[in-house]
């Protein structure tokens, strides 16, 4: 199941990939972050993507196109099931962070709501799973362990687009917590690497 998991995470992380930066229906995602500011080579490094305002765009896809079975959508926190039965997407209408463990692999995403008038939360995160454990990631870890160890020091930050927007500046000695809260198995993680965290 653990390989399923990790296999359908980077299958939806390539299609969210190239809705952000290959599809018309990615374009109001594209206006969103170059309203904010973002680089569009900075959001390609990191792997944004888009999720439609669609109920089963991306449940559709794996399920019919790349054949994975509905049980392992909803146990990789991509999909939530329907009264029906059915699967439907949980990430709608979003712009979509992938989330990294500390060998590079995709295990959860953040979506972050593009409609400022939705009554929905702002962001939200894939579930706790048998790959995603919100206590020991840090977003940005991964992707910038090298800059980390030679400054010797981390940045700890609140958001993605804290980590994205520092990027940009070439501040890559940067991290962010999911969620306000710093949790002691990241400041584990962040203590192996190195000596100051500010």
């Amino acid at each position: 199941m653990r390989k399923d998991l990790l296999s359908v995470l980077e299958w939806a992380q390539r299609y969210f990939l190239f809705l952000l930066q290959d599809h018309p229906v990615g374009q109001p995602a594209r206006e969103y972050l170059e309203k904010r500011g973002l680089n569009p080579s900075v959001a390609k490094q990191y792997g944004l993507g888009f999720a439609p305002d669609n109920w089963d765009t991306l449940t559709t896809y794996l399920m019919q196109k790349k054949k994975f079975p509905a049980d392992v959508l909803i146990a990789a926190g991509l999909a939530l099931a329907g009264k029906s039965g059915r699967p439907y997407d949980r990430f709608r209408g979003r712009i979509i962070f992938p989330l990294h463990d500390h060998r590079g692999r995709v295990v959860g995403f953040s979506g972050r709501i593009l409609d400022t008038e939705a009554k929905e939360a702002k962001y939200i995160n894939t579930p706790e799973t048998n790959l995603y454990h919100k206590r020991n990631l840090l977003y940005g870890y991964w992707q910038n362990l090298n800059f980390i160890r030679e400054s010797e020091s981390v940045i700890v930050t609140e958001g993605e687009f804290d980590v994205l927007s520092s990027v940009q500046v070439h501040v890559q000695n940067i991290v962010a917590v999911k969620g306000s809260a710093l949790t002691e198995e990241q400041v584990r993680t962040l203590a192996r690497t190195v000596q100051t965290i500010y």
